[in-house]
């Protein structure tokens, strides 16, 4: 499943609903690393209050949705988000979890800069050239 196309055939359980109160760009800014994050608290290891936890790189996405103190990350050994998201209710279980927690207002997405589709290799060249912070999404007009 590759990213950097305007239309893509899926299977219908890979495709999941976003809230008609989000912006598109919202969407596409927090599914990964916030999913990521919701799977890591969630599902590879429960955090629960009494739980000291590390954010290694809480300057990258996933470590600012870590350390907002919503979700706090256990140091694990490279765990895979599919793992976790297999079946199609994991999936919308976790999704679920992580849009209730965008439109609670308890993670705050950060869009930072949009990219048209055409100057995908600029954002990969920002992002390398640490020339952005938050989120980066490529649009299609």
């Amino acid at each position: 499943m590759g990213s950097y196309t305007e239309e893509q055939i899926l299977p219908a359980s890979f495709v999941v609903p976003v809230p008609s109160t989000f912006y598109p760009i919202v969407g596409a800014a927090i599914m990964l690393k916030g999913m990521t994050a919701q799977f890591l608290l969630r599902r590879c290891f429960k955090v629960e209050p009494r739980h000291t936890i590390l954010v290694h790189a809480a300057a990258g996405e996933v470590g600012f949705l870590l350390s907002m103190g919503v979700m706090p990350l256990v140091p694990l050994s490279l765990p895979s988000m599919m793992q976790y998201t297999a079946t199609r209710e994991e999936l919308l279980e976790t999704v679920g979890e992580l849009f209730a927690n965008v439109a609670s207002g308890v993670l705050k997405v950060r869009v930072t800069k949009t990219y048209p589709l055409a100057e995908a290799a600029k954002a990969h060249a920002d992002l390398e050239g640490r020339k952005t912070s938050g989120s980066i999404v490529l649009i299609f007009s």
